[in-house]
């Protein structure tokens, strides 16, 4: 990373923080040991030199899963599919108030016990956690965590990165069309940030079910076999408008900017 993008980085930090000491020593890997990280009024426990400062920065100062026209109300119905430690699910939170709800999904056991511990923490009562994969479907799966990276996957291979050094555990997977049956009420937002398993999710989508869903924000991962422009024309086949933009986004019907 060059000086200057690390200079507005730590600008931003110092902005959106009322203590941006740790997070800017973890930017800069000067922080040696885990830590509780500040940020607009969230408090989260977070690893050393793992890239997890990076994680509170795109989701919770520069807001990246709202942007290209995604916007929630109060009242809105988020899913998070990849909740990891919960800045975005803290941040979603906010936005829907006590009269919407966040159902956050994350497979890492230690993860999800993390996150559990920032929402308590941090007072969020309208968010409901799961300590499961989203997948195409119902069972169990293998896993893949990298003990020293923010990193974890189901998938053999994500962006060029393996899985050397990775603890493989079971855990437990959901289909993304028990998950919707399961809901009641309208998807304002379902963002995904899942390592490579996106392309199985939207694979399997039931379409009556995908017209539940308002809007979408997500990464997509370069794996083994597959094509990143799958996603654009997966969710065009079940009727959303499509931005290609960083992150995808997608609406039903017209909507979004890019």
């Amino acid at each position: 990373m060059d000086v200057k993008a690390k200079a507005i980085q730590v600008t931003s930090i110092y902005r959106a923080s009322s203590d941006p000491i740790p997070l800017v020593l973890d930017l800069l890997r000067l922080k040696r040991s885990n830590y509780v990280a500040e940020c607009k009024g969230f408090k989260f426990e977070l690893k050393a030199k793992c890239g997890e400062w990076y994680t509170v920065f795109e989701n919770l100062i520069q807001e990246d899963y709202l942007k290209h026209g995604v916007s929630l109300s109060k009242g809105d119905i988020v899913l998070d599919i990849g909740a990891n430690f919960g800045a975005f699910t803290a941040l979603a939170s906010a936005k829907v108030g006590q009269t919407g709800k966040v159902i956050a999904f994350e497979p890492d056991p230690l993860i999800h016990q993390r996150l559990n511990q920032n929402i308590n923490s941090n007072g969020l009562g309208n968010v409901i956690t799961f300590n499961e994969a989203v997948s195409g479907k119902d069972g169990e799966m293998s896993f893949f965590v990298h003990p020293k990276s923010a990193f974890s996957t189901l998938m053999d291979s994500v962006d060029q990165r393996g899985n050397s050094g990775a603890t493989q555990i079971k855990v437990k997977s959901r289909s993304i069309n028990s998950i919707i049956s399961n809901i009641d009420g309208e998807i304002s937002l379902l963002k995904i940030d899942c390592e490579g398993s996106e392309y199985s999710i939207l694979e399997s989508l039931d379409k009556d079910l995908s017209f539940r869903i308002k809007q979408i924000s997500m990464e997509v991962h370069k794996v083994p076999n597959r094509n990143e422009k799958e996603i654009s024309v997966m969710l065009r086949k079940l009727g959303f408008t499509v931005n290609d933009t960083f992150p995808l986004t997608a609406f039903r019907g017209e909507g979004g900017r890019t």
